[in-house]
């Protein structure tokens, strides 16, 4: 056994019982099975109710989620800073306290500036939650198979929207708009003391190693905390590693690297081409097809919200061992997909359609599952929020335009240039891809002939 890990063995155990890495993983998911599934997936069902007692449109109403995301845009440099040096039972603590609030003003709004003025808090409160936190905390803590414990988390922003927008559903039935946000309030307070009981922020602060971190035999385990005197990988690197990662990347020197910009770009596009996903049931209302099967729009919505779920669980296995593979498949999915849209819509065939939305919904899931797990692969652990907040503010950027671009291309050029237009975004999240891939490649090269393994 190499001498640094029985020393670092030596002082930092294996978990008896459950390993606290799980209880870690609950917390995560229930942010974003409930207060992130009620602000983000669930703000579309009180449109209609809200704007019809503010005496508004529902079109002015829906600049609640990019306001939201504008917000989470300027919040996020400050959060991947505090995540990195605060305590993270604090900032999920408070995370879950502001969009609780969020919910709670919202019930009480009476005026449409009001109700737009909580969507920005609700970006304070919820982006730490969906972009920094599960990628943060599952690569400090699982050094096996992390991927897939993101994927796993990523997958409850779906199954969340589907439980809770029936039960939110029904609750506007019986209660009204106002008290189903104070309902969601009160679930997501509830949830705080949990992010103390079940959150920390690294395994040494538990006196353990991270979860399989003795299966591979990497003790530092991407930012858990645990120190490396090697200063090498002491294992060999998985697919797709840079070979500084173990040892872990200054946010510094990520900022001059061109994977970081790739990476960007990587989450950019599939964040804009994204958004034509929920366009799916308003393109089937103009076809003869729709008049003709109205339930057409909503089976293509089910498939592809049941395709998204399944690929963020698969990616995030797959993608470990594949990880330029995997997005390059589920991104061309997407394209092969827009393709059989067009064509079902000038055919009339409403299988073309439905396997349109299922391969839509392959790439859907690719975007919070691999980014990522790319930037852990990239830069390692040593100063991971800091650097992933700069991918999720590209990410973030794509979810604020993206709305207002597609809307403005199907007004003035319709359904079909939207379409074109996603495939050419998805086309270059390919290319992005691709980039990462041959810079990797490149450093790696240059890493074996620096240290003598092989011959320049």
């Amino acid at each position: 056994m190499p001498a640094v890990l029985q020393e670092t063995q030596e002082k930092y155990v294996r978990s008896r019982g459950p390993h606290f890495a799980f209880f870690v993983e609950f917390a995560l998911i229930l942010c974003m099975f409930c207060p992130v599934s009620f602000g983000h997936s669930c703000a579309g069902i009180f449109y209609p109710y809200a704007a019809l007692d503010l005496g508004c449109g529902t079109g002015v109403l829906s600049y609640f989620t990019p306001l939201a995301c504008l917000s989470g845009l300027v919040f996020m440099p400050f959060a991947g800073r505090l995540l990195n040096s605060c305590d993270a039972r604090i900032c999920l603590a408070a995370s879950c306290g502001v969009a609780g609030l969020a919910f709670l003003l919202l019930s009480m709004s009476t005026q449409l500036w009001q109700y737009l003025a909580c969507g920005v808090l609700m970006g304070f409160g919820t982006s730490v939650l969906i972009y920094l936190a599960p990628a943060t905390l599952v690569n400090r803590w699982f050094a096996k198979n992390a991927g897939f414990y993101i994927g796993l988390i990523a997958a409850f922003t779906g199954i969340g929207g589907v439980v809770w927008a029936a039960a939110g559903g029904a609750l506007i039935q019986e209660v009204g708009w106002q008290w189903t946000h104070r309902i969601f309030a009160c679930i997501t307070f509830a949830c705080i003391p949990v992010m103390f009981l079940c959150v920390a922020s690294r395994p040494k602060d538990k006196g353990i190693l991270p979860y399989g971190a003795n299966e591979t035999g990497d003790i530092s385990a991407a930012g858990a905390g645990i120190p490396s005197k090697s200063g090498d990988a002491i294992a060999p690197l998985a697919p797709g590693d840079h070979p500084k990662a173990r040892k872990g990347i200054s946010a510094k020197e990520a900022f001059r690297m061109p994977q970081l910009y790739l990476i960007m770009g990587f989450a950019f596009f599939l964040n804009c081409g994204m958004y034509l996903n929920g366009m799916i049931p308003s393109y089937v209302s103009t076809l003869p097809l729709g008049a003709a099967v109205p339930m057409l729009g909503s089976i293509a919505t089910s498939l592809s919200m049941a395709a998204q779920t399944g690929t963020k669980l698969m990616l995030g296995y797959i993608g470990e061992k594949h990880p330029y593979a995997g997005p390059i498949f589920c991104a061309s999915a997407g394209i092969v997909g827009v393709v059989l849209l067009l064509l079902g819509g000038s055919l009339g065939i409403a299988g073309l359609i439905g396997a349109a939305a299922i391969l839509y919904g392959i790439y859907y899931g690719v975007t919070n599952v691999m980014s990522p797990l790319l930037a852990r692969k990239t830069f390692g652990g040593l100063e991971y929020p800091i650097i992933y907040a700069r991918i999720s503010m590209a990410a973030n950027v794509a979810g604020v335009l993206s709305g207002f671009v597609w809307g403005a291309v199907i007004d003035l050029a319709g359904f079909g240039a939207a379409y074109a237009g996603g495939m050419v975004v998805i086309f270059l999240a390919i290319a992005c891809t691709v980039g990462l891939a041959f810079f990797q490649r490149r450093d790696m090269k240059r890493y074996l002939v620096e240290s003598g393994l092989e011959e320049a």
